[in-house]
């Protein structure tokens, strides 16, 4: 894994060559984390082009793999990322072209050279990169098909940037950091933000399975791969299972190619243990596990099935109990490593996940992340799959009647309640499934921005957000005879939670200590398998991830797999309930007066609520709390 930095001009650098490459050079150390092992700048000041990288070594761990990779005719490229099946493209090559490295940077290198279209349709695996094409004189920027890498923009062709970081960006001489209110009206409601959003004006990030060009005539974005379903035809659960199964030991040998040892995020759930099984089939040799606890928390403490997942399999496991004072110690710099936001307290366990993996000499890990998404393996998903045909029963009745019964709820349930927000979606015709919404509620949002926040979002709707992803869906799906609610939260899960939640916590996090994450399941053929499968195999029974425990049952033992899902949590309320009341309290008045953003007023009315027990109210405390740390750290004006 790598960091990935660059500058473009249409009419040549107004700095000069020299000036250029020193930011360059100072984009670089910002990014220095994602890769401590070597760094490099190149440019060709006639075109205007000048890239930066930053290197951690995976594969070819010789100087052979330095970027940016380059050639004598002037073409180069920076990558971040590993191509899975980089030896058989490698093989295809041979024939006209001499290999100077092991790296799949050269093998990419290649490829585009030849055919940057081509490519695109070929190579599978997690990636960001910038090429310059001598020959077209052209920058083109691409994102992999899920989102697992990524990659921020700003300006347009005359003076254009790039990074793998927002934190490069703000080295710009021209960069005053600025919430872009639209983003911030829905960050408040998902704590995460899709493509292209970002909370930094006029910065925004290529979307999953998008490409860029930037050249002198312009800009121009495109798409190469949205998910679909796969083109086997499979009938019956037995052949599901079995397809699943072959697909996902497949994903996982080859998410074990590297030169540096390869290790295990393991909860003793499902999906990670199955994961750690495979891996220990297919012969990963020593395989190094880790798990978190929480010191006093048993109900969100999952070391001891880990530990027997562990001992059962045969890895060398380790653990890290987190104490109430190492949150509390610790909650500044975790939330310093996120330039752009995400308020998930599930961040904190895995700062000191991928810690622990990079202080046992372990730089590459696989997670489980993305089974619960592809097939429905939420419990709240299961009770929003009964739910559905009630609801979608009452969208029918008159618009007056659904109004009036918002009312009603509103004044009969807590401002934090899911009833009243369910209804309020009712009243205004919107679908009950937002994915992600889990921080401040769609009904009592604008009660806590302040008086010119309202009006500059008085035209905003966060439902647009799922409102596209349903669209999308209905695009690729509508005439699938597999099309229903339980898929089209699937599609809403691998579209918008995925890359924006769990796949960029794992990137910032893994990378902020020089550890790279992969993820087998979200392996395209697993993906595309996955969304061929009706929703009534997903969830059978009240059972969540049916059809892929009947694909595990070889591989895992009956108490793994029906075992109740305790999810990855934190004692979050509990432990540093005190600490949000305490800052957002004190700081509140400070902080409105530097940031027109909040209504201190109402603030501190929801503060009071929370102070006397509504426990309803947690993720919007610690949205508040999260938020207020990020602004003082990230829009400080120049």
């Amino acid at each position: 894994m790598c960091g990935i930095n660059g500058l473009f001009f249409g009419n040549g650098s107004p700095m000069g060559t020299e000036s250029t490459l020193e930011l360059i050079g100072r984009m670089n150390n910002r990014i220095a984390h994602r890769g401590p092992d070597d760094e490099g700048t190149w440019c060709d000041p006639q075109q205007g082009v000048f890239l930066g990288h930053r290197r951690l070594s995976i594969l070819d761990l010789s100087q052979a793999g330095h970027q940016p990779y380059k050639d004598e005719q002037g073409n180069a490229l920076v990558y971040n990322g590993e191509l899975y099946d980089h030896l058989s493209y490698r093989n295809k090559l041979h024939s006209r072209h001499t290999f100077a490295s092991s790296s799949d940077t050269e093998v990419l290198f290649e490829l585009l050279k030849e055919s940057e279209s081509k490519t695109l349709d070929l190579i599978e695996g997690m990636f960001a990169f910038a090429f310059w094409s001598a020959r077209e004189k052209s920058l083109l920027l691409v994102r992999d098909r899920i989102g697992k890498k990524p990659l921020y923009f700003t300006g347009d062709h005359n003076r254009f940037a790039f990074s793998s970081e927002i934190k490069a960006l703000t080295e710009l001489p021209w960069h005053n950091p600025e919430p872009d209110t639209e983003a911030l009206y829905h960050f408040l409601t998902y704590n995460q933000l899709p493509a292209p959003y970002t909370l930094f004006k006029g910065v925004k990030k290529l979307g999953p399975g998008e490409w860029m060009r930037v050249d002198s005539n312009g800009i121009r974005t495109g798409i190469y791969w949205r998910p679909k379903r796969g083109t086997d035809m499979i009938h019956g659960e037995d052949a599901y299972a079995e397809k699943l199964l072959e697909q996902l030991r497949s994903a996982v040998e080859r998410r074990l190619v590297s030169d540096v040892p390869v290790g295990a995020f393991m909860s003793g759930g499902v999906d990670s243990t199955a994961i750690v099984s495979l891996m220990k089939q297919i012969g990963g040799g020593q395989i190094k596990t880790y798990s978190i606890g929480f010191d006093g928390a048993p109900g969100y403490d999952e070391r001891a099935l880990a530990r027997e997942a562990a001992n059962r399999i045969g890895t060398e496991h380790h653990e890290h109990i987190i104490t109430k004072r190492n949150l509390i110690d610790d909650l500044p710099e975790i939330i310093r490593t996120f330039d752009e936001p995400l308020a998930d307290p599930t961040a904190i366990p895995i700062h000191y996940l991928a810690k622990m993996a990079k202080a046992n000499g372990t730089q590459v890990v696989l997670t489980g992340d993305g089974a619960d998404e592809l097939f429905a393996g939420y419990s709240s998903w299961v009770r929003y799959s009964k739910l559905a045909p009630i609801y979608s029963a009452l969208q029918k009745s008159p618009l007056l009647v659904r109004q009036v019964n918002y009312r009603l709820c509103s004044v009969m349930s807590s401002e934090g309640s899911s009833l009243r927000e369910f209804a309020y979606r009712l009243s205004r015709g919107q679908t009950i499934f937002w994915g992600g919404a889990r921080a401040i509620k769609e009904h009592n949002k604008n009660e806590i921005l302040s008086e010119s926040m309202r009006a500059s979002c008085r035209n905003l709707d966060s439902y647009s957000i799922i409102q596209q992803i349903d669209q999308e869906y209905e695009s690729e799906f509508e005439n699938d005879e597999h099309s229903d609610f339980i898929n089209r939260m699937c599609y809403t899960g691998l579209r918008f939670q995925i890359p924006s939640k769990y796949l960029f916590r794992m990137d910032r996090l893994g990378m902020a200590h020089g550890v790279e994450v992969r993820n087998p399941f979200l392996d395209q053929r697993i993906i595309e398998t996955a969304m061929s499968i009706p929703g009534e195999m997903k969830i059978r029974g009240g059972v969540p991830k049916w059809i892929l425990k009947q694909a595990l049952t070889t591989i895992l033992p009956h108490e793994t797999l029906y075992r109740k899902k305790m999810g990855f949590c934190m004692p979050i309320r509990e432990w540093a309930g005190e600490l949000l009341i305490e800052y957002v309290d004190s700081t509140i008045d400070q902080f409105v007066q530097q940031h027109d953003v909040f209504n201190a007023h109402e603030v501190k009315r929801l503060l009071n609520r929370f102070k006397k027990g509504d426990k309803q109210l947690t993720n919007t405390v610690w949205t508040l709390y999260f938020l207020m740390n990020w602004f003082d750290q990230w829009m400080r004006k120049k």
